[in-house]
């Protein structure tokens, strides 16, 4: 017997706060080295003032 196969999503979840998964850290990580590659001597409190907010409201550098 063959049976249709419904290959289509029946819901997408969007973790934008990190209740499902904790990503900040992750991040926190991400931003350390990509500004540290550029050479940008980027401290943990840089990236805690930037988080949340929008790219055209704040100036990182």
């Amino acid at each position: 017997m063959n049976y249709p196969i419904d290959v289509l999503p029946q819901a997408i979840v969007f973790d934008m706060d990190g209740t499902l998964v904790d990503s900040e850290r992750l991040q926190l990580q991400c931003f350390m080295e990509t500004t540290g590659k550029y050479g940008f001597d980027a401290r943990e409190e840089l990236y805690l003032q930037c988080i949340g907010q929008r790219v055209l409201s704040h100036e990182l550098f």
